[in-house]
């Protein structure tokens, strides 16, 4: 049961309840650390998006190049040449989303880091 404000109240349970771990060292990098255009996605959820906003630090520039010389990354941007800009965002949002439902939220940050790198610098 959760408040919504005046005399509002809502019901979850099942797949809309879910955790996010208390950060034990520093502050969250918050939504504001989020691109819009991650942030407006049609495919990722709220609770998708606070997990990401949840870390408590980003991808530095080492493991960022490191990441932007590797295969996966390679592999996804290759990808994305083949497509329509409409589909490389659905692509790129739902490997993102997968990432996040498999725990790996420093891969989806690298993800998310080089594609904006990539997008401001072409």
């Amino acid at each position: 049961m959760g408040r919504l404000g005046g005399s509002q109240y809502t019901r979850v349970k099942g797949d809309s309840v879910f955790s996010i771990p208390l950060p034990a060292n520093g502050l969250p990098v918050g939504f504001e650390a989020i691109p819009d255009s991650i942030r407006k996605s049609k495919w990722l959820t709220g609770s998708d998006l606070a997990k990401l906003a949840g870390t408590t630090t980003l991808p530095d520039s080492k493991s960022l190049t490191t990441f932007k010389e590797g295969s996966y990354f390679r592999d996804i941007s290759k990808a994305m040449l083949q497509v329509s800009a409409d589909e490389q965002d659905k692509k790129i949002h739902l490997e993102l989303k997968r990432l996040i439902e498999n725990k790996d939220i420093q891969t989806c940050w690298k993800l998310i880091m080089a594609l904006e790198y990539q997008s401001a610098h072409n």
